[in-house]
């Protein structure tokens, strides 16, 4: 597996999870 693609899956997967405790400290 490209080391390129898992860190762009890395950080999609961190922003997703960053989205989801802002949605949950917000509401």
């Amino acid at each position: 597996m490209y080391d390129g693609l898992t860190k762009v899956f890395d950080y999609a997967l961190a922003k997703e999870m960053f989205f989801a405790a802002l949605f949950v400290a917000l509401f």
